[in-house]
């Protein structure tokens, strides 16, 4: 019996105007006493802890923010676990970056998030998007060059074709960390030691739930340890080739109610 189910937001739990369109399955899936836990790459703020209001699951859930980096319990915003990279750690990655990024005529933006914060050194349209999407500060600062300095994650953002074209490039540079395009626009580095599976874990084994009682959705590569690794793993009509080759079930796509089928093909609500 499915007793756990994560969730990725963008462009799985949210359909493409940003709100929960499975809305409705989803609190009856709580009303049967399954219980949910969102897994994403932003940050917790406002909006996150909103969609948890909005399904009415609040004071008993926990969130797993920057692609399992950090784990938080959503109630009161405190950490259960985290897994930051430190200052030299930062400083090798935007050394190796910044390298590659200079032999490729594009836009990028190097920038961490740390605390509900963005640190960059320069903006573009791509930093901007944080903002925009999780309405949290940026902040204009040389990180790489301060060795007291941690954060959740390293990241870049700039066009499609560029994304592509450095993440070629240093792909193969960080055995040490995970290293992936989280989105079209965006690479995101952080500790090879944490993602959205082990998180999810992590809060199963808060609530005393077994590995065989867990289920998960996702579209994109920063869901693939989750959906590879969960008992159930669910590939959303949108997602990727490479997530569909890992899930043990494709759905519908984020548009047309791809969770509420399947929530219905295992019984999870009628």
């Amino acid at each position: 019996m499915i007793r756990l189910i994560g969730f990725d937001l963008d462009d799985t739990l949210l359909n493409s105007q940003k709100e929960i369109g499975d809305k409705e399955a989803i609190k009856e899936a709580i009303k049967r006493g399954v219980k949910v836990v969102f897994c994403s790459g932003r940050p917790l703020v406002k909006q996150t802890i909103d969609y948890y209001k909005e399904i009415d699951f609040v004071n008993d859930a926990y969130y797993v923010a920057y692609n399992g980096v950090v784990v938080y319990k959503v109630s009161d915003g405190s950490i259960v676990s985290m897994h930051n990279l430190n200052g030299f750690e930062l400083a090798h990655i935007y050394e190796v970056v910044s390298k590659e990024a200079e032999k490729i005529d594009g836009d990028f933006a190097l920038y961490t998030h740390y605390n509900n914060s963005v640190y960059t050194d320069r903006l573009n349209f791509f930093v901007n998007l944080e903002n925009k999407y999780n309405h949290i500060e940026v902040i204009q600062k040389e990180y790489w060059k301060d060795e007291k300095f941690v954060a959740h994650k390293f990241m870049v953002g700039a066009d499609l074709k560029d994304i592509k074209k450095l993440f070629a490039a240093i792909k193969d540079k960080f055995d040490d960390y995970t290293c992936l395009i989280s989105m079209p626009c965006f690479i995101e580095i952080f500790k090879k030691e944490a993602d959205k599976y082990r998180g999810l874990v992590e809060v199963s084994e808060l609530y005393g739930i077994n590995d065989d009682e867990i289920m998960a959705f996702g579209d994109s590569m920063n869901d693939y340890p989750m959906i590879k690794n969960v008992y159930i793993g669910v590939a959303m009509g949108n997602s990727i080739d490479e997530i569909k080759k890992v899930s043990k079930y494709i759905t519908d796509d984020n548009d047309h109610y791809g969770i509420t089928k399947a929530l219905k093909k295992y019984k999870i609500i009628d």
